[in-house]
Formats: C-alpha cells, sequence, structure tokens
C-alpha cells in the first residue's frame, strides 16, 4: 500500500476560509486545544506529535529558530492560518497574554470573568 505525501494529509486536516479568517485545524487537539498531527520517525519507528500551528509556520516561512515560539495574533489555538502566525520567545508570548487579558490571576466576577 502506498503512502501519501506528509503535506497531502496535513492540508486535508484544515478548514480553509478567506486569507482574513482563521483556518481551523480539524484534526486532533492536543494539550490546551493546539492542532496536533502524529508523525512516525527514526529506527525503531518512534510516534511522534507535532503542533499543527509551528508544522504551518515551517512550510511556510522556513525553521523556527531555536527557542522561539509559533504565537497567534488571533487567539485561536487551533488556527493554522499562516497570516495569524508570529514568532516570539517566553517573554513576548506572556506580554501578549497580559496585553490580551488572558492570563488567570485574581478572582471571577459575578460573570464568570476574571478580575485581578
Amino acid at each position: 500500500m502506498k503512502r501519501r505525501p506528509f503535506l497531502e494529509k496535513f492540508l486535508e486536516k484544515i478548514s480553509k476560509g478567506a486569507d482574513h479568517e482563521c483556518w481551523p485545524w480539524t484534526a486532533h487537539l492536543v494539550k490546551d486545544g493546539y492542532g496536533g498531527i502524529t508523525i512516525w520517525e527514526g529506527t525503531p519507528r518512534v510516534k511522534r506529535t507535532l503542533l499543527a500551528h509551528r508544522v504551518m509556520w515551517e512550510l511556510t516561512y522556513g525553521s523556527i529558530p531555536k527557542g522561539s515560539y509559533v504565537c497567534h495574533h488571533c487567539d485561536n489555538p487551533k488556527c493554522v492560518n499562516p497570516d495569524h502566525l508570529y514568532l516570539g520567545n517566553g517573554a513576548t508570548n506572556m506580554l501578549d497574554m497580559w496585553k490580551r487579558k488572558r492570563h488567570r490571576l485574581g478572582s471571577r466576577d459575578a460573570l464568570g470573568r476574571f478580575r485581578v
């Protein structure tokens, strides 16, 4: 049985919309809701899960520098639209989280929102 190319399998798991919209990953989700795709590599064969947004970055823009994060402008962990992705590091990722009020510090108000 002939194996299908990785790119073909990867692209079929994306719900691609307009260029400005999020393109959600439609397959397996890993911790925190990020898309994941499993590959088998090496000898003996070892199973490994790759994060879909990082794969999309590499397919579109090339390799990810060591220690870099692939962050989302859209705050949607399932999104793999390359226009919604940018490179950062731990500090830029944390700063972005604070600016967008995605942190969980403090208590919830009556509507379930976090208060600092």
